[in-house]
């Protein structure tokens, strides 16, 4: 085993961040960041909806929200969001994270619909993430996070997460190869920085 620094992968919107509401996916075991194999039925692409209903305010509620001027298509879509069920993440990072060996991840196609401007955004997939960490790492990175240590030992895994429904973890390879990739919002904790 070799030592390496883990990290936190996170990802801001840029403003305005568009609000998207959880899919209906009929006949699929929930939730999706379990580690479990999901058995779905249904047809594809999943459908997200952008709610743009803020910009129906008054001028003094989008001046507060700083939405004034904004059109509908102007929502910015965040390049992953781990909290949607399920979780959403954009061609050009999926493409990054699955050049690794070792990452274990069923990808379904996924439309995000503008429900104001009706455009659509197709560069997008719905993600299952089929890694957690074993006991062993999953207890010496909480350790981490608790204790504030530097490293853990273990290469196992490029991507995972550190338990079921947890915060999704990279190893330093793929958050440099996402970093040179510069994708936007995208940004790294180390896992002893977590919560601190």
């Amino acid at each position: 085993m070799t030592s390496q620094r883990f990290y936190i992968l996170n990802c801001d919107g840029i403003h305005p961040i568009a609000k998207i509401n959880n899919p209906v996916i009929k006949n699929t075991l929930l939730p999706w960041t379990s580690g479990e194999k999901i058995n779905t039925t249904g047809e594809q692409p999943i459908v997200y909806q952008i709610d743009a209903s803020e910009l129906d305010c008054s001028d003094e509620e989008l001046e507060d929200q700083d939405l004034k001027g904004y059109q509908a298509d102007d929502f910015n879509i965040p390049n992953l969001w781990t909290y949607l069920n399920p979780p959403l993440i954009c061609k050009k990072l999926t493409d990054i994270i699955t050049s690794f060996e070792h990452v274990n991840i069923e990808l379904f196609e996924a439309e995000v619909i503008n429900s104001k401007s009706g455009t659509c955004h197709n560069d997008y997939f719905a993600f299952n993430l089929l890694q957690i960490a074993e006991d062993e790492v999953a207890r010496q990175l909480q350790r981490e996070v608790n204790q504030r240590t530097i490293r853990v030992h273990s290469e196992l895994y490029p991507v995972f997460y550190l338990y079921a429904d947890g915060p999704l973890i990279v190893n330093e390879a793929v958050k440099y190869a996402i970093e040179k990739a510069q994708i936007d919002g995208v940004y790294f904790e180390l896992t002893s920085d977590y919560g601190s």
